[in-house]
């Protein structure tokens, strides 16, 4: 994969990255975390440790199985290939025995040989501060995204055009992922996710044997990625004419992502979003069965920050990408979970997928 990145947004990305480091009186940022590796040098998918000292010196240490994308992607950055050269473990120690000041890192997540590696160093973790400042989106990073978002739209389009009884749910997935790679998509953030009749009722699992019937109800969610962003859309659809109690279920989480979305705008909270969600369910005596957050943010595959969340108080930023995806699970009916990409907006919002989800858009008539 080539590097949609250019120099002048790497430089700018750092030069961010370096005043927080300036702020906390870090010497030298650490990152194994991919979203992290693309931000800050424009690589793509070598895996390796990031270092980034407070003088904007980047250096990334690799492996010779990845090597050769790191040299042709990264863009002024350092490559350093351990094994089989070097040993890895020693090659870090070696970097950051070099090291002056307070190692910033958002986590020490590749195992215990990196707390061993620390030792001895004033190592201080401060989770989620490179999706902090992640988290209004620029332009061309908007552009990826509003990729991805075609991407995924695609995926569900040939998703629902393979319901039908007497088809597994392993099917349906094959002709979303397959539609989506001729669109474009180059990874997923997460397996795709087909759960039809009584496994609807899980809020998340993935395709797979059972076979679909007339009357069930058909959560698909999807999370195709393009140059790193990553889409993510869910719809659920009813095979045939759904039962009372579930049209209802339709009907009820439509209402409550139409509250999520009218409540999303720059200074209003994750809480305040969630909540808006969760009012129409809860007066339909069903809050029981909302079992996850309203919503998270939408950019590189991993970013954390905004969630839309019980207890989320953080306002969110014109800029940042998010999803509105409220769901309600009821054991012996079905799950329904309807979910979009939103833009948050001074004013308001931009709803960034339009993939059709009236009530009659959502029942797909059988042969």
């Amino acid at each position: 994969m080539t590097s949609s990145i250019s120099p002048p947004v790497v430089a700018a990305r750092r030069a961010a990255l370096v005043t927080a480091m300036r702020e906390r009186g870090a010497g030298l940022f650490l990152s194994e975390a991919m979203p992290d590796i693309r931000h800050y040098t424009g690589c793509m998918d070598a895996g390796g440790t990031l270092l980034i000292d407070r003088e904007d010196r980047a250096t990334f240490l690799t492996n010779a199985h990845d090597a050769p994308q790191a040299l042709s992607e990264a863009i002024e950055t350092e490559i350093r290939v351990a094994f089989p050269n070097e040993d890895a473990n020693a090659l870090l120690a070696k970097v950051l025995e070099a090291t002056a000041g307070p190692i910033l890192t958002p986590a020490l997540s590749a195992g215990r040989h990196l707390w061993l590696i620390a030792q001895g160093h004033d190592v201080r973790m401060e989770p989620g501060i490179t999706s902090h400042l992640r988290r209004v989106k620029e332009a061309g990073e908007l552009l990826l995204i509003r990729q991805a978002a075609r991407i995924v739209e695609t995926g569900m389009a040939a998703a629902r055009d393979a319901l039908r009884p007497g088809v597994r749910e392993i099917e349906v997935a094959a002709a979303a992922e397959l539609a989506m790679r001729r669109e474009g998509m180059d990874g997923r953030i997460f397996e795709t996710k087909v759960e039809s009749g009584p496994r609807s009722a899980m809020p998340s699992t993935y395709a797979g044997q059972r076979v679909l019937e007339a009357g069930d109800l058909v959560l698909i969610d999807i999370g195709p990625t393009f140059h790193g962003y990553f889409g993510d859309l869910t719809r659920t659809f009813a095979v045939g004419e759904p039962s009372a109690e579930a049209k209802h279920l339709l009907a009820l989480v439509l209402e409550a992502q139409a509250a999520g979305i009218a409540a999303v705008r720059a200074g209003a909270t994750g809480h305040a979003v969630d909540e808006a969600a969760r009012i129409p369910v809860r007066a339909a005596g069903l809050e029981a069965g909302f079992r996850h957050n309203t919503g998270h943010s939408l950019g590189l595959a991993g970013d954390s920050l905004p969630l839309i969340a019980p207890g989320s108080m953080s306002p969110l930023r014109a800029g940042e990408g998010i999803t509105v995806e409220p769901g309600v699970y009821v054991e012996g009916v079905g799950g329904v979970r309807i979910e979009d990409e939103i833009l948050v907006t001074v004013g308001g919002c931009e709803v960034i997928t339009s993939f059709p989800k009236t009530l009659s858009d959502l029942i797909v008539p059988t042969p």
